[in-house]
């Protein structure tokens, strides 16, 4: 090897070596700077509201209860509802097409 050809290599790694030290202090810092955010979590709510108007939009749905019981109020009203279109039709084919429309909504 001949000496223009050592120091080349010799400059190319020493470049890389002063590269990487300062890329390293680089990551280092930006490790540092990531920190982890708290999420806000939700109060919990142990008692029903006490304003009137949401009493009334409530329905039959009463507050606290559970997905399954919530499942069942609303089967019903689309129960009903569908019960009632049902009675205004006179085609059996339009009722029977109805049914299935209800029968996916209940799904």
């Amino acid at each position: 090897m001949n000496r223009t050809a050592f120091f080349r290599l010799l400059t190319l790694a020493l470049a890389l070596a002063v590269g990487a030290a300062f890329a390293g202090d680089a990551f280092a810092k930006k490790k540092k700077k990531k920190k982890k955010k708290k999420k806000n979590e939700p109060a919990q709510i142990t008692e029903p509201p006490q304003v009137e108007t949401i009493s009334d939009q409530l329905g039959d749905y009463t507050w606290g209860m559970s997905p399954d019981e919530v499942i069942v109020v609303a089967s019903e009203e689309i129960k009903t509802e569908y019960a009632y279109k049902a009675s205004q039709l006179n085609d059996t084919i339009k009722e029977d097409k109805l049914y299935q429309k209800r029968d996916k909504a209940l799904k």
